[in-house]
C-alpha cells in the first residue's frame, strides 16, 4: 500500500512540474509568435492549433486510456504475454487511425477553412496539421504504452517539455530571420516529428532484451479487439467532455456579446488550475488502480482512492481559497480593471473544481474497472444537461448563468460516478 500511494504521489509530483515547465516553454513560444508577427498571423495560428488538437483527441479513437488500462491490468493479472499485444496493437491503431484522420482532414480543408478564415493560406495550415496528425497520434501511443508501465518521465521528456522546446527554439529562428509565418507552423510539424521518431527509438531501446527473445510486436486478433472495443466508448466520452467543456463558451457567444465570452475566459482557464494536481495524478493512478483491480485488491483501492483524494483536497483549498477571496485582486492585476466582471464566474467555478477535487478520481476508477458503458451513458446525460441549462441560463443571467450551468453539469456526473461506485 506504501509502495502504490508511493508510486502516485511521486508520479504526480513529477508530472505537475513538468506540466507547468512545458506551459510555460509553450508561452513563451507564443510570445515569440506574438511578437515577430501580427495579431491576425497569431489569431490563425490559435485556430490551427485548436483544430489540430481537436483532431488528435478524436484520431487517438479513446486509446489513450485503453492502451494504458489494458498494460496496467495485464501486469496486476500477471498476464505478461498479453502486453505485448497491447503495445503492438496500441501504436498500429493509433498509427492507422492518425492517417484515416489526417486523409479526411486534408481533403476537407479548403471547406473547413472558409468556416474560420477567409485568407487562402489558412488551407495550407490545415494541410500541415493533417500531416501532423499521424505522427501525433503515434506520439500519444507511446505515452500511453509507458503509462501503463506508471512511468512519467518519458511524457515529460518527449512531450510536455521536448516538444514544446524544439517548437520554440523552430519558432524562435523563424521570427529571427524574418521567415513566412508558414515557417512556424512547419516548426509545429517538425517538432511532432522529431519527437515521436525520437520516442519510438527510445522504446525500441527499452525493448532490446525482449527483441532477442519474443520479438517487439505481438498481433494478437482477440487482444486487438478488445483494445479496440473498449477504446472506442471513451472517444464519445472524450468528445462530450470537449462538448461540456466548449459548450459555454459557444453559447455565451451566441446569447451574449464578445467581450462577455472574454470575460468568461478569465475565469475559465484560473479556476482550471484547481483541478490540476487530481488531473496529473491519474497518469500513474489509472493503470496502478486497474492492476490491482486484476488482483482482486478492492479494500487497497479504496485506501489508495481516499488517501488520494485527501492529499490533492490539503494541497489544492489553500490555492482554492486564494482564488476565491482575492479574485478581485488577482484578475485586476493579471489583466486589469475592464475584467472584473470575471469575478463572480470566477468564485463559482472554484467551488465546483474544489468539490469535483473533494469527490475524487471517480472517472478514471471506473475506467480502470472496466465501466465504459456506464460512463459513456452519464457523460452524455451531463452534456445534455449542460447544453439545456446553458440555453436557458445565459440570456437570463449571462456569464454567470454559464458558469452556473457547467458547475451544475459537472458536481452532477461526478455524483452520479460516486454512487455507482460505492
Amino acid at each position: 500500500m506504501t509502495r502504490s500511494l508511493g508510486k502516485v504521489g511521486k508520479g504526480a509530483a513529477i508530472l505537475f512540474v513538468g506540466t507547468i515547465f512545458g506551459i510555460f516553454i509553450n508561452f513563451l513560444a507564443r510570445i515569440v509568435i506574438a511578437r515577430f508577427y501580427s495579431p491576425l498571423d497569431y489569431g490563425l495560428f490559435s485556430l490551427f492549433f485548436t483544430i489540430l488538437s481537436i483532431s488528435v483527441g478524436i484520431g487517438m479513437i479513446g486509446l489513450r486510456n485503453g492502451i494504458s488500462r489494458f498494460i496496467g491490468y495485464y501486469l496486476g493479472s500477471g498476464e505478461r504475454s498479453k502486453i505485448k499485444a497491447v503495445e503492438g496493437w496500441g501504436i498500429l491503431l493509433g498509427a492507422t487511425s492518425g492517417v484515416v484522420f489526417g486523409t479526411i482532414l486534408f481533403l476537407l480543408s479548403p471547406y473547413i477553412a472558409l468556416i474560420f478564415s477567409e485568407k487562402k493560406v489558412f488551407i495550407d495550415y490545415l494541410r500541415i496539421a493533417a500531416v501532423t496528425l499521424p505522427f501525433y497520434t503515434v506520439l500519444n501511443s507511446l505515452m500511453s504504452v509507458f503509462r501503463g508501465y506508471q512511468m512519467v518521465k518519458e511524457k515529460i521528456i518527449f512531450y510536455d517539455v521536448g516538444r514544446n522546446i524544439l517548437f520554440f527554439l523552430l519558432s524562435l529562428l523563424t521570427g529571427i530571420f524574418a521567415l513566412p509565418f508558414i515557417g512556424v507552423i512547419w516548426s509545429m510539424f517538425v517538432a511532432t516529428v522529431v519527437m515521436t521518431v525520437s520516442f519510438f527509438v527510445y522504446y525500441l531501446a527499452k525493448n532490446k532484451k525482449i527483441l532477442k527473445d519474443t520479438g517487439l510486436f505481438n498481433f494478437k486478433r482477440s487482444i486487438g479487439r478488445n483494445v479496440l472495443l473498449f477504446s472506442l466508448p471513451l472517444l464519445l466520452v472524450d468528445i462530450l467532455y470537449q462538448i461540456m467543456g466548449w459548450a459555454d463558451t459557444i453559447m455565451i457567444g451566441i446569447f451574449d456579446t464578445e467581450e462577455a465570452v472574454g470575460f468568461y475566459n478569465i475565469a475559465r482557464p484560473l479556476s482550471n488550475f484547481i483541478s490540476m494536481g487530481l488531473s496529473v495524478s491519474l497518469f500513474v493512478y489509472t493503470p496502478l488502480i486497474a492492476g490491482l483491480y486484476a488482483k482482486k485488491k478492492f479494500k487497497e483501492n479504496n485506501i489508495i482512492f481516499t488517501s488520494l483524494t485527501k492529499w490533492i483536497c490539503f494541497l489544492t483549498l489553500p490555492l482554492a481559497m486564494i482564488l476565491f477571496f482575492y479574485s478581485n485582486t488577482i484578475i485586476s492585476t493579471l489583466f486589469g480593471d475592464e475584467y472584473l466582471q470575471a469575478v463572480w464566474p470566477l468564485r463559482i467555478l472554484v467551488i465546483v473544481y474544489f468539490l469535483h477535487t473533494f469527490l475524487g478520481p471517480n472517472g478514471a476508477t471506473l475506467t480502470a474497472y472496466g465501466k465504459i458503458r456506464y460512463l459513456m451513458y452519464t457523460t452524455t446525460l451531463s452534456a445534455a444537461m449542460n447544453i439545456i441549462l446553458n440555453f436557458f441560463m445565459i440570456p437570463i443571467y449571462g456569464i454567470i448563468g454559464a458558469a452556473i450551468a457547467t458547475g451544475i453539469s459537472i458536481l452532477s456526473i461526478n455524483l452520479f460516478r460516486v454512487y455507482y461506485l460505492n
